[in-house]
């Protein structure tokens, strides 16, 4: 599934499938195998877009070695200024 041929579509089907489960859709990314990076950047742009911050899982984010500079930097994690 290297291919833009398959990638694409990849991508749309990953989405649609579970477009509620933003970590299912990036864990079934990489099951898939091939080149994920550029599915898994676009599946996550879109549905993090769509449910923003709290879509994340949470040990994934307390993972982050540098996870405190990431949140200061990001002002939208203040929901008050939105």
């Amino acid at each position: 599934m290297c291919s833009v041929e398959a990638a694409l579509p990849g991508t749309i089907h990953l989405i649609s499938k579970y477009e509620n489960d933003f970590e299912e859709a990036l864990v079934e990314n990489v099951m898939a195998g091939g080149d994920s990076a550029a599915r898994g950047m676009l599946v996550g742009m879109v549905l993090g877009g769509c449910h923003g911050l709290d879509a994340l899982p949470n040990d994934w984010l307390n993972a982050l070695n540098a996870g405190d500079r990431i949140e200061k930097s990001l002002a939208i994690l203040d929901k008050s200024q939105i």
